[in-house]
This record gives C-alpha cells, structure tokens and sequence, in this order.
C-alpha cells in the first residue's frame, strides 16, 4: 500500500485506506484496476491512486473520506472523533479558504471584463463628453478589483495552504508571476485614478461638467502612459500563469486547479 500521511488513518502499527467508494465527479463507482494499482471510473474515465486521490479526469477532488473514530484497535464508522477531525484539518490546507476561492472568482470574470472593454471598446470611442459615463464605470470596476485583490492577499498570507511540490527555480518563478500579477492590477488601478484626478476627469463626473475639455491622449500624462503600457502586461502574466498551470498538471499528472476550487 501507498503511505500517504495527509489520508492513512493509522491505527497501532497498521495503516488503512478508507473512502466513501463513490466518484466526486458524479457519483459513479470506480473498480479497482489491480495491475495500474489505481481506482477507475468507467463512468467518465476518472482515475484515485491506491491513496484515494485523483490522479486524472474529471473528478475535482480525491474519493470523500466518511466520518470516523478509532477506539483502541478498533475503527468506527459514522462517528467524528479527534483522529478524524486532525486528517480532515490537515487535507483542508490542500486547498484555498473558501473566501479566497471566492474571491478569486468573483475578481477574475470582473478583470478580464475591464482588460478586453479597455482595449477594445473604451479606446476607440472618441475623446469626448459622451465618454465620461464609460470612464466613470470602468473607474467603479477597477476600484472593486483591487479591493477584491487586496482582500483575497489578506487572507492568503493568513491561510495554511499547503506549497506545491516543484523545483525551486519554478517555485521563485511562481512567486515572480503571482506577484507581478498583484502589482500590475493595483498599479493599473492607482494610475487609474491619478489620471482621472490629474486630467479633472473625476471632477467632471462627480460635477457633470458639460463645458469639460477631455484630453486627446492619456498618453499625454505619464499615469496615462504608465496605466496602458501596465494594461500590455499584465495579459502576458496572466497567459504566462495559465501555461504555468497546465504544464504542471500534465507533468504531474494532477488537478491543481481543485486547490482553487469549492
């Protein structure tokens, strides 16, 4: 048997695997493939090492492990006793709290939205009064990113997730990503507003100005420049942290994207 001290439960000098025999992708009843050592779903082709973990497919987590307590040398079912309750918090730092998984995806469809309408809607429309209703909501928007953002590293930095296990030259590579990511947005962001308050954009939304001269280019205000060169690379870092992603589960052959997950 595979030891795997994050699910065993170990009772004396004996280790046992134990699993609620149902796939979590949809409930289906994976067999036991003796010559691979691995349980596959023939469902949708899923596969758990011997530890219950999945290893590919569908399945976003590993098989459930069910409530139990182990009574001198004897294991129980049905009962949530402390050694059930120590392998449940140590699987929990596996993964991301909740509120930072929700987080994450509340402020990623929200991110994306504002990169691809910046690009491809705000810039072209012309330079005048009839913009400011535009800039106004994209102002809003960039505003909530970033505190989503600054929210979500609050409880990062206070979580216990476990670290992925990778050399460490990717694991320096990784960090560099993360945070060239979190820069760019909250520097985006802040040269946002510096140019609204710069150009007296924001003075004319909040006065609804109707005499207010735009300006031709953001470009003529170095926060201007500064936030379209920064709005070039941060799409570049999140491609890059994407193909970081995928390759390592098709080098690992794991589901990391589960960590990031309900």
């Amino acid at each position: 048997m595979k030891i795997n001290d994050k699910r065993d439960v170990v009772i004396g000098d004996d280790r046992y695997m134990l699993a609620i025999g149902l796939c979590t992708h949809l409930g289906c009843i994976p067999s036991w493939a003796p010559s691979q050592k691995i349980f596959k779903c023939a469902c949708h082709g899923g596969e758990f090492d011997e530890s219950g973990v999945n290893t590919f497919g569908p399945p976003p987590r590993p098989l459930d492990i069910p409530p139990f307590d182990i009574k001198g040398t004897m294991l129980v079912l049905g009962e949530s006793g402390q050694a059930y309750k120590k392998l449940m918090n140590i699987i929990s730092v596996m993964k991301y709290s909740k509120i930072s998984v929700i987080l994450h995806w509340l402020s990623v469809p929200l991110l994306a939205f504002l990169l691809l309408s910046g690009t491809f809607v705000l810039a072209n429309i012309p330079n005048t009064l009839e913009k400011l209703p535009n800039i106004k909501l994209h102002s809003i928007l960039g505003f909530v990113v970033m505190v989503l953002s600054l929210v979500r590293l609050y409880f990062i930095f206070g979580s216990k997730t476990e670290p992925l296990k990778m050399s460490p030259a990717r694991a320096l590579l990784l960090k560099a990503n993360h945070a060239g990511i979190y820069l760019c947005v909250f520097l985006i962001a802040l040269s946002g507003f510096a140019l609204n308050l710069q150009s007296g954009v924001a003075g004319a939304i909040m006065s609804g100005a109707n005499d207010f001269s735009m300006y031709e280019n953001m470009s003529e205000y170095l926060c201007g420049y500064i936030h379209r060169i920064l709005t070039k690379i941060l799409p570049l870092l999140i491609v890059m942290h994407v193909l970081g992603v995928f390759s390592y589960m098709i080098a690992n052959k794991t589901n990391i994207i589960k960590r990031m997950w309900f």
